[in-house]
């Protein structure tokens, strides 16, 4: 039902565009919003994909390291500081602000 209610919002928003600005501009502004969204979603994609896979390495480091703890923390500690080239420490921040009084991450079916 939530789809429903998006698209009649996102409706009456081109609608009030067209009649504030005209068909023309409304379009292109529409269009230029389009372009900015998808540009993050690809960027939060490949962030998610990143973060994914670091973790996957070091649950790797965890399978190779099963008999020499110490080894583990060396190389689990050196492939964590890579978090730092998927995202910065700011933008970490922020999101931290906006989550983290919300419990664990929900769970995807996909």
């Amino acid at each position: 039902m939530g789809e429903v209610k998006r698209y009649r919002e996102i409706v009456q928003s081109i609608q009030s565009r067209v009649a504030a600005v005209g068909p023309y501009l409304a379009i292109k502004e529409v269009a230029q919003e389009i372009f900015a969204l998808e540009t993050q979603l690809q960027k939060s994609r490949k962030q998610i994909f990143g973060l994914w896979r670091l973790l996957d390495d070091i649950d790797t480091l965890d399978d190779m390291c099963r008999e020499n703890d110490s080894a583990f923390r060396s190389k689990a500690y050196r492939k964590q500081r890579r978090r730092f080239d998927i995202t910065s420490e700011k933008e970490y921040e922020k999101l931290y602000k906006e989550f983290a009084d919300s419990s664990q991450p929900e769970a995807t079916d996909e």
